[in-house]
Formats: C-alpha cells, structure tokens, sequence
C-alpha cells in the first residue's frame, strides 16, 4: 500500500542536490526540479559515464554485445544523442543558476567534496546510473534517496521501463527509497505510487513519460518533508527481482512480440518539451 504524502511546516525550504543523467530523461528531471517552488535547487550531479571503467566507445562496445546494436542506439538515442541536440538548441533555461558538476565517479572525493560545500538536505538520485555509496550517503542531512521507476521490489534493474512492457504489466508505479550501501535498489520504502501502463507504449515513450512523473512525485515529497523522513518499512528481500541489461535475445523476443523500443515521433516531440520545459502527460493512477 503507498504510503501517503503529509505536509510538514517548515519556515526553510529543504537544499536538494539531484542525481541524474543527461539526455531526453535527465531533461525532463532537471526541469521539474527547477521548477519546484517548495525546495531550493542548489546543484545537479550529471553523470558522464556508463559502465565504471569504461569509456564511452568501450561502454558502447559493451553494451552492444550484450543487448544488440538495435538496444544500443535506443540508449545513445535517449542519452547522448537527446543531450546534443538540447545544447545545439540552447541549452536547459532550467540550468541556469543551477551549480552543475559532471561525475565520473560519484564516490570519488572531488565529487564528494562538491556535494558537501552545497550542503544540501536532500541529496536525491533520478535516472541515475551509478551506485551511491557511504561517502555520498553521509553528506544529505535528512537522507540520501533515490527515485526507482516501478513498484520496488519488483523490477530492481537498470531498466524497470523495459522490464515491465517486456512482461506485459497492466500495472506499474514509482519508489521513493532510502539509499541503502548494500545492495542495488534495496533501502527502506519511504513512498510508493501506483500507475496503469498504457497497451502499445513504446519504451522511449514510458521512460520519458513515466521518469519525469517520477521527478514530480519526488519534488512533491521532499517538499512535504523538509526536515525529517516519513515513516519507513524494509523491502521484502526474500521476494528479490533483479534484471541487469537485457540481452540480445531479451531484446529480439520483445520485438518479436511486438515490443517497440521508440517511436522516432514522440522522441521528437518529448525533445521540443524538454527545450521549452513543458513536462509529458503524467500516467493515470491505478
């Protein structure tokens, strides 16, 4: 059952330093955040890396051998690609006066230090692809908390959008967590949402739409708790259910079953939103 939001008066509003990474989804993120009146936005973490010790022509070699050329360039497209053609048009307007660092390693002591001269109450993680450990964790005077795009602990994994249309779900939903060190999407439920997950939705679709209603419903919930976290409850380890990257095979069988991966049309139009920071239409609640 998801918990519910409750407000809580606060004469200060909550310092946040978010997570993301950047391309179509990170725009969408970033431009929610900006826009929330009830926190104040001091920086924004923008990963530059894929896999640790990788670069990107090895990431991308990677990534192609494990999941197929076809899953490859969706990912460039949503990522790298979508970042380029947001700087060729003029940049996020929701950046400016936002300190921004780029992090390779979000552990590593320069980002570290960073993140701590912001002082933030809230370090929050959105679209994020690397593992936040105690270091990071320490910093966020209330806590550090990640945003997990499905109904945790189902479909723990990089790729919970994909997952899910990939077992035809009728139902998904979104996962403010507590960072937990241990383990990969495991910490402590803070809040939970359900959303219907529309029939013939592309993936590039769902994780532009389904992200940024996400950021919106993390905005809203650190508004309402500035100082200290709601109440909590443990994930059901036992029932754990983690997908790491599909496979080639994975890939070809959802296409194969009529799985679309993006529609060229909707990434083009989810483009122009994320240049004039109009947010998607948010997913109806189940």
């Amino acid at each position: 059952m998801a918990s519910q939001m409750t407000s809580q008066t606060n004469s200060r509003k909550p310092r946040v330093v978010l997570l993301t990474y950047p391309g179509l989804v990170g725009a969408h993120v970033i431009n929610r955040f900006a826009a929330e009146t009830e926190i104040e936005f001091v920086g924004v973490g923008l990963s530059n890396r894929v896999f640790k010790g990788a670069n990107h022509l090895q990431s991308v070699l990677r990534m192609t051998k494990r999941a197929g050329w076809r899953f490859t360039l969706w990912e460039i497209a949503l990522t790298d690609m979508a970042w380029f053609f947001v700087q060729l048009g003029g940049g996020l307007k929701a950046l400016k006066g936002v300190e921004t660092f780029p992090i390779k390693d979000v552990n590593h002591m320069d980002a570290v230090q960073w993140m701590s001269a912001l002082e933030p109450d809230y370090i929050a993680s959105c679209f994020f692809n690397q593992i936040i450990d105690e270091p990071v964790i320490r910093i966020a005077k209330v806590a550090c908390i990640n945003m997990h795009a499905a109904l945790l602990p189902q479909l723990r994994g990089p790729e919970p959008c994909f997952r899910a249309l990939e077992r035809k779900l009728d139902v998904t939903g979104l996962t403010i967590h507590r960072i937990d060190s241990a383990s990969i999407d495991t910490g402590p439920i803070l809040h939970q949402e359900r959303r219907h997950l529309p029939r013939d939705i592309s993936v590039s679709e769902l994780d532009a739409r389904l992200w940024a209603d996400g950021a919106d419903v993390l905005c809203r919930w650190i508004a309402a708790h500035p100082t200290a976290l709601a109440k909590e409850r443990p994930q059901p380890l036992e029932s754990e259910d983690y997908d790491s990257w599909p496979t080639s095979a994975e890939v070809h069988d959802f296409r194969a079953n009529g799985g679309q991966l993006v529609d060229w049309a909707v990434y083009r139009a989810e483009l122009r939103n994320a240049l004039s920071g109009r947010q998607p239409q948010y997913f109806e609640r189940a």
